[in-house]
């Protein structure tokens, strides 16, 4: 008599761990021991896998970058991963999930970079994505489908001569909560738009095409940096003017460079306080803004002074004034300020930060 054994023979290489076939608590566990390159490999393999690792909620990096500029890498989470041209092109296995994703030309590439975005924005919804592209990529349908669908932390324009038609089609999207920056670009002399400050911050590299009529409207609390501007000394004096009186914040921030700038034109008939130091010299100046409630003493005692000059001699005011006056003037001398000709000048730039620290304090009190 003859007995049958079955021996069934496995090759420990070749063995696969069946991740599909586990319960969603079990896969749930799994997925969350998983390193965060595994995780977002796992993401683009199809769609159920990307659903099971959305509702794993794993912790990952909370930053991606996308980068159509550099030369290798493409897509980067810092610390994290790093995919290059290079390593892409590499990946033909079978089971890559880059198989058969990434193509040799440039437009194609594009395309599918933002494929990828938009699996991972699908299986990490907590992850930020800022975008660097040539303004050459503005001609791009996927880039501008991207621009106008996708949530972007920051777009960085950088590098080229940008066209008119592209920047219109950039200016009409809805940019109210977006970061731009157009950086080593050169804009058309004479490109105007009604949205050009749109932006919940906007740095123009090249701003020579900036007229003053497009920053004295801005009422919104905006960040705006500009590069190389034309404007003229009467200008800026017309807009800080703007800014002093304007019942709104209209900067968060504002930053320009001119090479020439005449500081008696500029400043002239505004409130000021001129720091002098070895390093540096810098202008401050107060702003009697609604919103923020503030009253520095400079532009509290400017006030006092303008409305002492409407007085009479005898008048019960005028007294109240001048001992108000001298009571701001005292305060002053402790913060180390003086005048001269009529300025408010400071030399110590440690009571400058001081100073600096309390106005910061008043605002978060006041709640702004």
């Amino acid at each position: 008599m003859f007995t049958l054994w079955h021996i069934q023979l496995f090759n420990r290489k070749d063995a696969t761990f069946p991740l599909q076939n586990l319960p969603h608590l079990a896969m749930n566990e799994v997925i969350k021991l998983m390193d965060p390159l595994e995780q977002i490999s796992l993401a683009l393999l199809s769609k159920k896998m990307n659903t099971y690792v959305r509702c794993s909620r794993p912790q990952i990096a909370d930053h991606c970058e996308v980068n159509l500029t550099d030369g290798n890498a493409v897509l980067t989470i810092p610390e994290v991963i790093e995919y290059s041209r290079k390593q892409i092109s590499n990946w033909n296995n079978k089971t890559s999930i880059f198989t058969n994703f990434w193509p040799d030309n440039k437009k194609k590439l594009t395309s599918n970079t933002m494929k990828i975005v938009e699996k991972i924005q699908m299986a990490f919804p907590k992850i930020t994505f800022s975008l660097t592209l040539h303004s050459n990529d503005l001609k791009n349908n996927d880039i501008m489908d991207a621009l106008l669908n996708k949530t972007w932390k920051k777009v960085t324009v950088d590098g080229g001569e940008l066209k008119a038609d592209d920047l219109d089609k950039i200016m009409e999207m809805d940019n109210s909560n977006n970061n731009f920056v157009f950086k080593n670009t050169t804009f058309p002399t004479n490109y105007r738009h009604k949205n050009a400050f749109n932006f919940a911050s906007i740095a123009y590299n090249d701003a020579q095409w900036v007229q003053i009529d497009d920053l004295l409207t801005l009422t919104d609390n905006q960040i705006v940096r500009l590069g190389q501007t034309a404007f003229e000394p009467q200008d800026l004096n017309l807009l800080l003017k703007t800014w002093q009186r304007s019942p709104h914040d209209m900067f968060g921030i504002l930053t320009l460079r001119n090479n020439e700038l005449n500081l008696d034109e500029t400043f002239k008939d505004l409130v000021t306080l001129t720091v002098e130091h070895t390093y540096f010299y810098s202008v401050l100046l107060s702003a009697d803004n609604s919103s923020n409630n503030i009253d520095p003493p400079i532009l509290a005692k400017k006030s006092l002074e303008d409305e002492l000059a409407t007085l009479d001699e005898g008048s019960v005011r005028r007294d109240e004034i001048i001992a108000e006056i001298e009571n701001l003037l005292t305060q002053l001398t402790m913060d180390e300020v003086y005048f001269e000709d009529g300025k408010a000048k400071m030399t110590n730039p440690a009571t400058l930060y001081l100073i600096v620290l309390h106005v910061q304090a008043r605002h978060a009190w006041k709640g702004v």
